[in-house]
């Protein structure tokens, strides 16, 4: 949850912040493995909110994912979401 805290500050004063899956792992600290962060499924649950991956929505994060030849994700691009990008 501090994680996307600190992407909201961050994305006060730029459009968007690219992090790479490792960059992702080191800054939140996770025990998920590389591995399971490169999952699609994952990010798609955590851009739509869904169950226990609302994080991200609940602190006001769009994200979009970017994948390599194999279909495994290896960055995420971060931005605010529409409904506070106008609310500012």
């Amino acid at each position: 949850m501090a994680f996307s805290h600190r992407l909201v500050l961050e994305l006060q004063s730029k459009p968007e912040v690219t992090k790479t899956i490792e960059e992702i792992k080191e800054e939140t600290g996770t025990t998920m493995t590389i591995e399971a962060l490169r999952d699609r499924g994952y990010w798609n649950a955590c851009r739509d909110g869904k169950k226990y991956y609302d994080t991200h929505t609940k602190a006001g994060l769009a994200l979009e994912i970017h994948l390599n030849t194999r279909g495994k994700v290896i960055a995420v691009t971060y931005r605010l979401a529409e409904a506070l990008v106008g609310a500012r």
